[in-house]
This record gives C-alpha cells, structure tokens and sequence, in this order.
C-alpha cells in the first residue's frame, strides 16, 4: 500500500522528461520562456523530490540573468523560491546531492540580492557551508565540480575580512583543472586572479579559456561566459565585470 501510495505522488516521467530537454536546450535567447514552462509543468508536483530541486534549479538559473545590482530585489525574491524548493528536496531525500546543491546555489543568489553583509548577519554564511560541504560530500562531480565553484566564489566574494583570495584560486583552480571545458570556471578564476590583482594571470586565463571548446550540452549557457570573458579581455583584465 505504501508501494503504491508512492508511485502514485511520483512526478509523472513524461513531465520530467519534458522539463529535463527545456532546461538542457536553454539558450541566451529563450531560458527565460523555458524556465517559466519548467516552473509551470513543476508547480502541481512542488512536495515531491524530483519536482521539487527541478523547481530549485529553475528558480536558480531565472535569478542569475538579473545582476543583483540592477535589481537586487528581484535576485532575492527568486533565491528565496529557489531555497523552499531546494529544502523541500532536502527533506525528502536528504542522500540525494541535488537538493544541497541547488540550496547553496539558492542562498548565494538571494544573499546577492539583499547584499551580502545584510546575509551573513542573517546567518547564510552557516546556510552555505553547510549545504556545499554536503553536496560535496555526496556528489563532488555534479554538475562539472560545481561545487568547487562554488566555493571559490564563496571566498571571492565575502567582503573583508572574511575574504579569502588565496582560497578562492585554490578551489577555483581545482575547479577548471578537473572541469576544463567549464567556461563559467574559467570566468570565475580570471575574476579571483583581477581581486588578487593578478591582471597578467587573469589575462592568461581569459586567453586560455577562449580557446577551449565549448560542450554545448554540458554548458548551454556557454554563450554568456564566452561575451563576458571577451569584456573582461577587452578591459585588459584589471576590472571585474561588474566594474566594467
């Protein structure tokens, strides 16, 4: 009877099969329409596991295409969806690497949104730990080591004093020596290398990375790294994007 009560609440294949092919097609022109079908095929199976960290990676990937210092109220707000999908994952399925990963990626996102001091004060500094010393323990290999991209994002990104330059290379180097094809890691070292001002490195790095070939399906949004590494070429490597 358990048997069955479960098979019955199963999100349905066909609908997870549906929203797996939107979010491995996503591209710069059509993710936002794409994670809108994801969300809305998702939303009637929101309490169950495979829904639920779909529905957290969806709510991710929608809340990256605002900078946060454009619209930080924006990021917030959908990092926030992200972290109750991600949780509901959690508790479902706590063994499962999914729902710790999107979670991180989650309070990354909605940290950047309501600025960063304001989300260590509340407490997203233990949040994340947490959640990418799990994932990592789980899965370290999801989603191209990106779990050690985050981390290094993590150190980078922390103000003083609890940032952490020498730190962030370390994972971030990890990063692009196990994932070589990411070019999302390749952006995010050259990042770590300019706030180190190692501007001759993080050039290296840009040229390195420009010449790596893209995996398309691995990283649908390889489009976006490569336009942003290009500007960080084209500012010489001294600034970091944003400050471009």
């Amino acid at each position: 009877m358990v048997a069955l009560t479960l098979l019955l609440a199963a999100t349905p294949a066909p609908v997870l099969a549906e929203v797996d092919t939107l979010w491995r097609d996503r591209t710069p022109a059509n993710y936002r329409a794409n994670a809108q079908k994801v969300i809305d095929r998702l939303k009637p199976h929101a309490k169950q596991f495979e829904a639920a960290w779909r529905l957290a990676r969806a709510y991710v990937w929608l809340s990256e295409r605002k900078p946060y210092h454009q619209d930080g109220a924006y990021k917030a707000r959908l990092g926030q969806q992200a972290m109750r999908h991600a949780q509901t994952a959690i508790k479902l399925k706590p063994e499962r690497v999914e729902g710790h990963y999107y979670h991180a990626w989650a309070v990354g996102q909605w940290s950047l949104g309501i600025s960063i001091p304001k989300a260590l004060w509340k407490g997203a500094e233990g949040k994340l730990r947490r959640s990418m010393k799990k994932a990592q323990a789980l899965a370290a290999g999801y989603d191209d080591h990106g779990v050690l991209r985050m981390w290094g994002r993590f150190f980078h990104s922390l103000p003083w004093p609890k940032y952490d330059g020498a730190k962030a290379l370390r994972y971030l180097q990890d990063g692009t020596r196990r994932s070589p094809s990411n070019l999302r890691g390749w952006f995010y070292l050259a990042e770590a290398q300019i706030g180190l001002k190692k501007h001759a490195a993080a050039c290296a790095t840009v040229a390195r990375a420009l010449k790596v070939k893209a995996q398309p399906r691995a990283e649908p949004d390889w489009k976006v790294w490569r336009r942003d590494l290009v500007q960080l070429k084209l500012g010489q490597c001294r600034k970091t994007l944003e400050a471009l």
